[in-house]
């Protein structure tokens, strides 16, 4: 019996396919050795609330993090400043040294200095009630490096 979809076999290997699944697993919890490929304050989608977003390569598989922190919470306002907390623990995390927050114009200003390509080990966890680990909690463990320090990674194949 044959369907449709017969003549579309030779679109993409079963090799492809699987390197491609490994990538939008869930990563294990731990740390991870990471260069710092992008940062920038921005805006949520849907509201253009402030955000700030972040991406790691991982050294040792090639694999890709995202860093995502809203720092505005409209249905719980009081979280706000904590979620403001956490991203200057972040940032702290990257620059090597203690942020003050003095503003939302300063902090934004100060995460377009961070200069990418740097190398940090990165901690990966995830909220309790986040059961299907789709949402990575990361925390900038140690500093390991300078952009000029690391070794460019090969992108290889990687479609993004």
């Amino acid at each position: 019996m044959s369907n449709v979809w017969e003549r579309f076999e030779s679109i993409a290997s079963k090799e492809d396919v699987q390197d491609a699944k490994d990538q939008f697993t869930p990563i294990a919890v731990g740390d991870y050795d990471c260069t710092l490929e992008e940062l920038e304050p921005s805006e949520s989608k849907n509201g253009g609330l402030p955000m700030l977003k972040g991406k790691f390569r991982l050294i040792e598989n090639n694999r890709i993090l995202f860093y995502n922190q809203m720092l505005q919470n409209l249905n719980f306002p009081d979280m706000t400043a904590v979620n403001i907390a956490e991203a200057v623990t972040f940032i702290s995390g990257l620059v090597g040294e203690e942020v003050e927050f003095n503003g939302l114009g300063a902090l934004g200003n100060l995460v377009q200095t961070i200069e990418v390509g740097g190398k940090f080990k990165v901690n990966v966890s995830y909220a309790k009630k986040d059961y299907d680990f789709k949402f990575p909690k990361l925390k900038i463990v140690e500093k390991l490096g300078q952009a000029s320090d690391v070794t460019p990674i090969d992108d290889g194949d990687v479609p993004f």
